[in-house]
């Protein structure tokens, strides 16, 4: 299967994010990611305040380990990938956050820091902002998840947490609006193509690859 057909077969994810793509490109031309990053992160309310606590635990390495599990009940071979890919993934984003290094919004408004809002309990980092890892890593699983699903009609779903996860990282004031951007468009990179490269090798092919936690027959 070549890029083209990997990406026409799952064009419910792939188109909603590329025009997504596009109009955070369009909307940075327009306003700076700085100010973009204020506005979202002071649509703040105490209700709101959990739920992208939430939604920010979601790209954590804790939940790839627990998709990783889970997947060990459908496909040996799937979970393998996940594990490699969604962890090169995460690699490339702590690289490329040391080789940028740049200052969070924390130090960025550092002048203005009463006027973010920081929910309690957080942990508030000052550097290596760009890309967030989070959202790297939050982008690679749906990425994933949406390659490895037949009923193609739900995927949608894994492209709307990702977001959610993206969106809680501004909201939480830990990134800048050009992080989570960034942090989309390697988690997103990093899982087709790996998984375009894996399916060229003869892995997929083996009789292991179909086997689950349950049984060793194909499933």
């Amino acid at each position: 299967m070549n890029m083209r057909s990997l990406i026409g077969k799952n064009t419910i994810f792939f188109l909603p994010y590329f025009l997504l793509l596009m109009g955070s490109f369009m909307l940075q031309l327009w306003i700076s990611s700085p100010m973009i990053t204020f506005m979202i992160n002071s649509w703040h309310n105490t209700l709101a305040d959990p739920v992208f606590v939430l939604f920010t635990d979601l790209g954590n390495g804790l939940t790839t380990l627990l998709v990783c599990f889970l997947l060990l009940f459908v496909s040996y071979g799937r979970a393998l990938i996940f594990l490699i890919l969604t962890n090169i993934a995460g690699l490339f984003a702590q690289i490329f956050k040391r080789l940028i290094d740049s200052p969070r919004p924390f130090i960025y408004f550092s002048h203005h820091n009463p006027l973010l809002h920081f929910v309690q309990g957080i942990q508030i980092f000052r550097d290596h902002s760009f890309p967030s890892g989070h959202t790297t890593t939050a982008f690679s699983m749906a990425v994933l998840l949406v390659l490895f699903s037949k009923k193609k009609q739900f995927t949608f779903i894994y492209l709307l947490l990702a977001i959610g996860v993206a969106w809680s990282r501004i909201y939480l004031g830990e990134h800048f609006f050009a992080d989570v951007v960034g942090g989309s468009i390697l988690g997103t990179i990093t899982s087709l193509i790996g998984f375009y490269l894996i399916n060229r090798t003869k892995i997929p092919e083996g009789q292991w690859y179909n086997c689950n936690i349950f049984s060793k027959k194909l499933v």
